[in-house]
């Protein structure tokens, strides 16, 4: 980063710019303009990281808010001052709501000013009494501390803060309040532990250490240093540092003690040399490299990256039985998100070889690979790049692809100059496609038949004449086939086709010749023809010619007669939601919301407009056409259900529920986490309790500190508009959308229970314009990040 830019903000009076004047004049200035210029800090002043810094002065004042806007989103760090206890109030009522309300993620500093004007206590005691609390609400609050511009009190020391925040933040790395390392960076630095565990033994050992220090320091690490290294880690955990090395817990502990005694930048340059971003993860150059595959070429894996898969799997196979077990693959998966999806699609291992125990071979280990490769070459450069390949040349994960040259069409035998090779199964359903690839891969037979709905792979090794060693991808194309077959680029990939019939039925070969009509561009591809289940009873097929006169006439090589064995991959899929649907009552009532309803009816209308409705259903339910269709509609909106219920879950990736309202009153029951509720009484104005511009505004927090004032049960009546986002539990996290960090693990669960029941007709959004005629726009502009962007 070249530039901190920070934008110094709070109410008037507070002593802004009498901070900036004493930094720059290193002496206080009694009288100086209510705003400054932008200043800007030179390198020079032992800013971290060399950069350079600009300060810029704001006013608090309305008619400069636009310009406030503005500096805050041009800015990479905010220095929030605040001077007594009307202005410390505002930083949690007014200032970091307004932060978020402009989308603003950058790491705020909290600085009390004027010092030597205090009377309420030690630094101690401000620090713990005013800035914790705060800090623990707003979690982008990076670090706190106490000025005076009158007595040049921590006046570098505060800016000094505010550049930290940008090149080396904290709040990532550290909570202060559980005192212990966040978990993304506990998730990050164990990645580095086991890419730095060579052999995968579980310690660090003086080599492995070594080679850590020059990896990210680029200095050898001394033996001193490093005993005073295992010193320091034993002093709380004896068991972490030994003979052997330093452990897994040891790692984290040392990472530890370097955020608590403010070296988190040490930590930075450590995160930064694996690839991590501020926001711990890892950089999507790193990720995703530029690699282009020319048309009729294909990704391969080279030398390098062969090598580096063999390696890998010799690494984790403990028990040295040729396979990798279920615990060893975990393991091997560790500092990956887990395996590809396109594995976990295709039931990985089941669609490469295995051993008799049901493990994948090293056979199959290279194979899926290549497969990966050929198919999805990004993907194979993301999990590279996961599983810590590094080239000798520093070309980076594309050392371990090679793109190979366009293909060659030609129904000819020739010299094979790839390694791997794409073949296309076709034929009728149950002729025996998927009984091919279970053989290819040595899987049992089976009587069982299932139709093949998805694109079904296999791939295996194969040994072509001369020696050579190729991959072979068999690939079934299930109800895609037509798709498929119609898709120019996926024929482009392919280089043969597969025809297959069942030569028991004397129907199947048809399709083929069907096929083959249909799509006549399937004629420049090579193929080859397959009679399956030749080891039962063979039937004359239907059709003009023959199987051995049709490919005769093709001047091709007469159908094999092959007899194989076969069995099924089951594929379940998991379907989830935000909220679901628990509960609605069978029972309906008259709908309060329809026009025509009358609030003062009496109860035996009410009985009387029930039965109606009651006896529309059953002429409904009796069908009747267009008639009944109509009735159905009419009792819809004539009635609702009694009640429904659902459960909503506010999550760390969608923890923000926007501004929407409906008709129905509606209960609140709190299962489990932390959220704050934001509720505008639209009703108030819509019935002249208040006029428009100021509708009454209600917050509060739902949680389990019952006794703090938390709600573990609230009701929003009919007609308000609420918002909730999520706050983070006891033990920390991120409040609202718009910061980064860890939130609340499991999320926020409520069960919300409507009476009468819901109906999408009886609930909408808020819209800007509504939110402006509601409560007016100053305030309106502070509560926008809360409505949806639908509507926006």
């Amino acid at each position: 980063m070249a530039t901190v830019r920070i934008c110094v903000c709070g109410d008037e009076g507070t002593g802004k710019s009498s901070l900036i004047t004493s930094l720059v004049k290193d002496v206080f200035v009694p009288k100086i303009q209510s705003v400054l210029p932008p200043v800007t800090l030179p390198p020079t002043l032992g800013t971290p990281e060399n950069v350079t810094t600009t300060v810029v002065d704001t006013s608090a004042l309305p008619q400069d808010r636009d310009k406030l806007r503005k500096e805050l989103r041009k800015s990479n760090v905010i220095l929030l001052v605040y001077s007594d206890h009307y202005s410390y109030e505002r930083v949690a009522l007014f200032w970091m709501p307004y932060f978020r309300s402009l989308g603003v993620n950058v790491p705020v500093v909290l600085c009390a000013n004027k010092s030597d004007l205090q009377t309420n206590g030690s630094t101690s005691q401000v620090v713990a009494d005013e800035m914790m609390p705060v800090m623990n609400e707003f979690k982008e609050i990076d670090s706190c501390i106490r000025t005076s511009a009158k007595e040049h009190h921590n006046i570098n020391e505060v800016f000094f803060l505010c550049q930290k925040a940008v090149t080396h933040p904290i709040a990532p790395l550290y909570d202060s309040k559980e005192a212990n390392l966040k978990p993304a960076a506990v998730a990050a630095l164990r990645r580095i532990f086991y890419l730095s565990d060579r052999d995968q033994d579980g310690y660090l050992n003086d080599t492995e250490m070594h080679a850590f220090q020059l990896k990210c320091f680029e200095k050898p690490l001394s033996e001193d240093d490093l005993m005073n290294i295992k010193r320091s880690i034993q002093k709380v955990s004896p068991e972490s540092a030994s003979e052997k090395g330093i452990d897994e817990k040891g790692f984290l502990l040392l990472h530890k003690i370097f955020a608590e005694k403010g070296r988190h930048e040490t930590i930075w340059i450590i995160l930064r040399k694996y690839h991590y971003t501020d926001s711990l993860s890892l950089k999507d150059t790193f990720l995703h490299p530029k690699f282009d595959v020319p048309q009729y070429s294909s990704a391969e894996l080279s030398p390098a990256g062969y090598r580096f898969f063999v390696d890998l799997f010799l690494l984790h196979d403990k028990d040295n039985d040729g396979g990798l077990n279920d615990a060893e693959l975990s393991a091997l998966f560790l500092p990956t998100p887990g395996p590809p999806p396109s594995w976990v699609d295709s039931a990985f291992p089941s669609c490469t070889v295995r051993n008799e125990a049901g493990y994948i071979t090293l056979q199959g280990w290279l194979a899926q690979w290549s497969m990966t490769t050929f198919e999805e070459p990004k993907t194979t450069l993301e999990y590279l790049a996961y599983l810590g390949f590094e080239s000798s040349d520093r070309g980076g994960t594309t050392a371990a692809l090679k793109v190979t040259k366009a293909r060659k069409r030609r129904n000819r035998p020739g010299r094979v100059e790839r390694n791997v090779v794409l073949c296309y199964v076709l034929g009728a359903s149950g002729s025996g496609k998927s009984s091919l690839l279970n053989a290819f891969l040595n899987r049992p037979f089976s009587t069982m038949h299932y139709p093949t709905i998805k694109p079904h792979s296999a791939v295996n090794s194969v040994e072509l004449q001369g020696g050579k060693q190729c991959y072979l991808i068999l690939e079934e194309l299930g109800e895609l086939e037509p798709a498929i077959l119609e898709n120019q680029a996926k024929l482009d990939a392919c280089d043969l086709l597969c025809y297959t019939y069942d030569s028991s039925d004397p129907d199947s070969f048809d399709y083929i010749v069907q096929l083959r009509k249909k799509y006549p561009h399937l004629d420049g591809l090579p193929a080859v023809y397959t009679a399956l289940k030749a080891d039962q009873d063979k039937a004359m097929q239907r059709t003009e010619m023959q199987p051995d006169e049709h490919t005769s006439a093709l001047n091709m090589a007469a159908p094999l007669h092959v007899s194989v064995t076969w069995n099924t991959i089951s594929e379940f899929f998991v379907h989830g939601g935000y909220f679901v649907e628990t509960d609605r009552d069978s029972r309906r009532v008259v709908n309060p919301f329809h026009p025509s309803y009358d609030s003062g009816m009496t109860r035996v209308s009410t009985k009387a407009c029930f039965a109606e409705t009651t006896a529309m259903e059953e002429a409904a339910g009796d069908g009747g056409g267009e008639g009944g269709k109509q009735q159905q509609q009419q009792w819809t909106t004539l009635t609702r259900s009694a009640s429904t219920s659902i459960y909503y879950l506010l999550t760390q990736g969608r923890g923000l529920g926007r501004f929407h309202r409906n008709k129905g009153r509606t209960v609140h029951t709190l299962h489990k986490g932390r959220a704050r509720y934001v509720i505008i009484h639209a009703d108030e104005v819509v019935n002249g309790i208040r006029p428009r511009g100021e509708a009454r505004v209600e917050t509060y927090v739902v949680g389990q500190a019952v006794a703090a004032g938390e709600r573990l049960q609230w009701v929003v009546e009919g007609g308000k508009y609420k918002a909730s986002f999520l706050l983070p539990d006891d033990d920390g996290g991120v409040e609202g959308e718009a910061t980064s960090g860890s939130s609340s693990k499991d999320g926020c669960l409520i069960s919300e229970t409507v009476v009468p029941g819901f109906e999408y007709a009886d609930h909408d959004f808020l819209k800007p314009e509504r939110l402006v005629e509601l409560v007016g726009e100053e305030r309106a502009a502070e509560l926008a990040w809360l409505l949806t962007k639908s509507v926006e």
